[in-house]
């Protein structure tokens, strides 16, 4: 997945039965989701800017020339309020809500936690990469 559409496409097609024996599965479409509200709010903890101008900055460049994403699936967001969603498809809506709105914004990006300075363009791929990555680690 290179893209939020192309990434909204395979959540609308998750087969919700099968992904609600998955325990994590609630969480991690809501941090999903959390991620793409934020980009479009503001990160509540970063990074210093020394990280971000030099490790975070690589990081992002490696992911988006690569087109993949690898991080630490268990992870939360640094700062963020804890999430407590426990349906499948509540998390669901949620992710999808969070793309639609994404997709409309006209404003102006929050600087990443890690990333630094993060364009509308790149936080698209971006996004559609964290949410691949966590999708692929679920067993199938």
């Amino acid at each position: 997945m290179r893209t939020l559409a192309e990434a909204a496409a395979r959540v609308r097609a998750l087969d919700v039965v099968r992904v609600a024996t998955i325990s994590d599965a609630p969480w991690v479409l809501a941090h999903c989701a959390q991620s793409i509200d934020l980009s479009m709010t503001r990160f509540p903890q970063h990074k210093s800017r020394l990280f971000q101008t030099t490790v975070g900055t690589i990081a992002k460049k490696r992911f988006l020339s690569k087109g993949a994403m690898s991080h630490d699936l268990t992870a939360p967001i640094p700062g963020a309020p804890p999430l407590t969603i426990a349906d499948v498809d509540v998390g669901r809506t949620r992710l999808l809500d969070a793309i639609a709105r994404f997709e409309e914004f006209g404003g102006t990006t929050a600087r990443h936690f890690a990333y630094g300075d993060v364009t509308k363009a790149e936080y698209d791929a971006l996004h559609a990469m964290h949410i691949a990555n966590h999708l692929l680690s679920w067993p199938k």
